[in-house]
Order: C-alpha cells, then structure tokens, then sequence
C-alpha cells in the first residue's frame, strides 16, 4: 500500500511540474522580450534582425501560451495583454511601451498563478 502511494504522490508531483512549466515559460519570455526589445528596434526601425526576429517569435509564443493557460480569474486579461504585446512588437513601437505592457504581464501572471 505505501508502494503505491509513493507511485501516486511522485505522478502527482510530476503532474504539477508540467502543469506549471507552461506559466514559468510565459514568464521567462515576458522578462527576456521586456530587457531585449531595446536592442532590436530604436525609432520604430529594426535595429537588429536577428533579435527583432526573436522579439516577434516570443510574442507569438507567448500568445499562444496564454491562449492555453489553465482558467482563472484574470486569463482573459492575461490574453488580452499577450495579443496588445505582440501587435506592439509587430508594430515595432517604442521600448517604453513594450515595457509597460511586459510589465503588466509578468505581474498578471504571478498574481493570477503563484
């Protein structure tokens, strides 16, 4: 019986990791598109491909990521900022407002998930 319960608890532990990898991801990305940004676009031109490349792919990501949050209070807000962050990175707007959107977004999700 203790066999099995250990099986069970371990499963269990393992379940919520995964459960949980998607936010810590959306997480990373937010932070990483909020310090980069800067160094990919400067006066609404793209100042480095390859990095304003990745600015628009963590975007995209992270759209997609919120689209699949597990339900919660604030999941749509959480959508509705990922979306206002992708149209400003695909707008190449100003790092301010990446900024303050990133921001709201990392703040979204940890008052929503942690």
């Amino acid at each position: 019986m203790k066999s099995i319960l250990l099986v069970l608890m371990s499963v269990m532990g393992v379940a919520s990791v995964q459960a949980a990898s998607p936010i810590q991801r959306m997480q990373q990305l937010v932070d990483y598109v909020g310090v980069d940004y800067p160094d990919a676009v400067k006066d609404g031109v793209v100042a480095n491909p390859v990095e304003y490349a990745e600015m628009v792919d963590f975007a995209n990501t992270i759209q997609v990521l919120a689209n699949g949050l597990p339900a919660a209070k604030e999941k749509q807000k959480i959508i509705e900022a990922a979306e206002e962050l992708k149209n400003l990175v695909d707008g190449k707007n100003t790092p301010n407002q990446i900024s303050a959107v990133t921001g709201n977004l990392r703040q979204l999700l940890i008052d929503t998930y942690d």
